[in-house]
């Protein structure tokens, strides 16, 4: 009856831990959610127009008449749209989504390491998920990442047991998942399937004919549920669904394995196609406006190169050309202070744990369930850090969201692994302490890329973490021989524990407490030092959201098909947010994609179809803002100079005069007639210094031609004059 009641009383703390870790969890990701309004701009139209009928729906069409689909596969999208159909079209409905998602995957978390270690380890690793400032960063914005993790942790736990049980129904369940997850964000969902064939190969206790028959079957149902949706938008006639956006052949496979997939691993950019980098997001007239932030968080996931919101350490750092701070593609990109402090604080720990726990028990064949789930773990977190550090496509801060279960995980694993060995006496007794002091260590490292921050918080953790060291070192032969409470050593490690969460918890509160919307965690972000980037705060489409603009469509006769056209979808989707009418982008997102040629343009003209068409609405500046002076004498990649009006040399618009794209954008300025900025632009408050004090940076006013122009903006015509 004792025992009983014991069990029973340890049940209810443990539920209660569980429980408080999630109000954390949720508490973090509601709190202030609507500073984030609509979050990225791009997938909140193409939510709102997916809730118009079906067709769209099931096409992730970007605009409300179908004329181009988003970049991604529906997914994450059809949830969106299914809350905001309940709960009606808000950002709230559309990013709720994600922070139900975001907690629910806190939680399996805790149960998929608690089913094979102790109640400590899943505590350790469910706070470790709940804090993890990237994890609340992203489960705060509609991007599709969080969704991607949540089923990838459902395909963990369908895999697990049926390791365990050597169950192909199972494995089947796990492997079908995957492809939900590639119709979630496509390739990226593939990259753990090394560790799940490796898993059940070495963990099932069946003969090696029924594994490989059962991993052959699991193939089979794997490549059925990913291939499904793209195959049926590729079948379906081009005339009858959207334009597959992003792509130059209007194919959803291409998409998938090809700029989604495999050229995201090996190149930097893809041909005619122009990179960008994001910038903060600004609000016009109350209607969210998407930036260069909301650019890369979107498709450019697809089209930007080494980009991430906002960012910007206090040593001025740019790293990687476009992509501020995600490094170089190497060894040491994820050692990035920026990258590393999005999710990497418990490194040290984690791995010197994971040693323990594995020395805990002789391995064996079949692996035991407790190596199972280190297999499972370790090789989730190695194969995305493998990919993420050398890929050369567009990275993205964000991206690095995959790697938090497996480090929250062999976080929580490995503290308890190192504490038991600690206590029970054997020799490796020292690596818990020295694990305190490597991991403080590594944080500092992080946070001197922020100087600020770093001198106030540096000694904080020196403090706390050589407490926790003195503490253990020094009790722990007293403890032994009785002369002091055994309670000494667990307040030690309990100190050690507490100082390594800080440095995350800051970070996370970043994403909270910050005045503007990012799907990054910065501590710059609180200090307001944060990077601009491209286009600077203006960000991307800027002049073009406002009611000025509509109301001017609406009393000039505007085509009753199409309210306007735009050369991008950053020129319209507030448009498309705010009013769900048929405002649409002829060149997709970033204005590359080859959606209609020059003749067809021209009898949508002639048939009253097109009236009034948007040309650049990229921001105040263009592409400019202040420039990237990293490179030298300004120069940069994409050919121009500086980071000023990248996009002529880039592609695009500006790029090939022979391409449809430059064809249409001349005949628009020989035929169309340039209506007068007055009548439908939000006047500004003129920019203090101007153009000059960038221009002064390392030359950075970029190519004088095309649509890249420094200070262009935006320029509305009237083809029907």
């Amino acid at each position: 009856m004792n025992n009983l009641h014991q069990s029973t009383h340890s049940k209810f703390w443990e539920w209660a831990g569980l429980f408080s870790i999630l109000i954390l969890a949720a508490g973090l990701r509601l709190w202030g959610l609507d500073q984030n309004a609509y979050g990225n701009a791009y997938y909140a139209a193409a939510v709102r127009s997916m809730l118009m009928n079906w067709h769209n729906f099931f096409f992730a069409s970007f605009d409300p008449v179908g004329w181009v689909s988003v970049d991604k596969p529906p997914v994450s999208l059809w949830i969106q749209t299914l809350s905001a159909k309940l709960l009606g079209f808000s950002g709230f409905s559309i990013i709720f989504p994600q922070v139900v998602e975001g907690t629910l995957s806190v939680a399996l978390v805790y149960f998929l390491v608690r089913r094979r270690f102790d109640a400590w380890a899943a505590f350790i690793a469910a706070l470790a998920m709940a804090v993890g400032p990237i994890c609340v960063a992203v489960d705060r914005y509609n991007n599709t990442d969080e969704c991607l993790v949540f089923v990838l942790l459902l395909g963990a736990w369908a895999l697990s047991l049926a390791v365990e049980k050597a169950n192909r129904g199972l494995l089947l369940l796990a492997l079908a998942l995957v492809g939900v997850g590639f119709n979630t964000k496509m390739m990226v969902a593939f990259i753990v399937l090394p560790t799940f064939y490796l898993l059940y190969w070495l963990g099932a206790a069946v003969p090696w004919k029924r594994r490989f028959a059962d991993l052959t079957i699991g193939s089979i149902v794997l490549a059925i549920v990913a291939l499904s949706w793209p195959l049926a938008v590729d079948f379906t006639p081009a005339s009858q669904r959207p334009f597959v956006g992003s792509t130059q052949d209007n194919s959803m496979i291409s998409l998938s394995l090809g700029w989604n997939g495999f050229q995201r691993l090996l190149t930097r950019r893809r041909g005619g196609r122009m990179m960008p980098v994001e910038t903060p997001t600004t609000e016009s007239n109350g209607v969210p406006t998407p930036s260069m932030n909301e650019a890369q968080n979107s498709s450019q996931d697809d089209q930007s190169v080494n980009g991430n919101p906002v960012s910007q350490n206090s040593r001025g750092n740019r790293r990687g050309g476009f992509g501020m701070g995600t490094g170089q593609p190497g060894p040491l990109r994820l050692a990035d202070p920026n990258m590393a402090g999005q999710i990497i604080w418990f490194l040290p720990l984690a791995l010197l744990g994971l040693w323990a726990a594995v020395k805990k028990t002789r391995i064996r064949w079949p692996l035991e369930k407790k190596h199972s789930a280190l297999l499972l773990w370790f090789g989730w977190f190695l194969t995305y850090a493998l990919v993420f550090s050398f890929m050369k496509g567009g990275m993205h801060t964000y991206y690095i969201v995959m790697l938090a279960p497996p480090l929250a995980a062999l976080t929580g694993i490995g503290a308890r692994a190192l504490w038991t060995s600690f206590i029970s006496r054997e020799k490796y007794w020292s690596f818990l302490p020295l694990s305190f002091l490597l991991t403080v260590a590594w944080q500092v490292h992080i946070w001197l890329g922020y100087p600020h921050w770093e001198q106030v918080i540096r000694p904080v953790l020196l403090m706390g973490a050589g407490l926790s060291v003195i503490g253990l070192v020094l009790l722990r032969e007293p403890v032994r021989s009785q002369k002091i409470s055994s309670r000494w050593l667990p307040l030690a490690y309990g100190v050690g524990l507490f100082t390594l969460f800080i440095s995350p918890a800051i970070w996370s509160l970043s994403a909270v407490l910050a005045p503007d919307r990012s799907v990054e965690a910065n501590p710059n972000l609180l200090s307001g030092s944060e990077g601009q980037g491209f286009g600077g705060r203006g960000g991307f489409g800027e002049e073009t959201n406002n009611q000025k603009l509509l109301s001017f469509l609406e009393a000039n006769e505007s085509s009753p098909k199409y309210l306007v056209v735009a050369q991008n979808s950053q020129s319209v989707s507030s448009i498309i947010i705010q009013t769900g009418l048929p405002a649409i982008s002829i060149g997709g997102f970033m204005g590359g994609d080859p959606t209609i040629t020059l003749d067809q343009f021209v009898a949508k003209v002639k048939a009253g179809e097109f009236r009034y068409m948007l040309v650049g609405g990229m921001g105040r500046s263009g592409f400019g803002g202040p420039g990237n002076n990293d490179r030298p004498n300004g120069q940069d990649r994409q050919g121009g100079q500086g980071n000023g009006g990248g996009m002529a040399q880039a592609g695009g618009w500006g790029g090939d005069p022979n391409s449809d794209r430059a064809k249409i954008l001349q005949w628009v300025k020989d035929n169309g007639k340039l209506v007068n900025p007055a009548l439908w632009q939000n006047q500004r408050p003129k920019r203090e210094t101007a153009d000059s004090s960038s221009t002064a940076q390392g030359n950075n006013a970029g190519p004088r031609n095309g649509l890249g122009r420094r200070g262009m903006g935006a320029q509305l015509y009237d083809l029907c004059s």
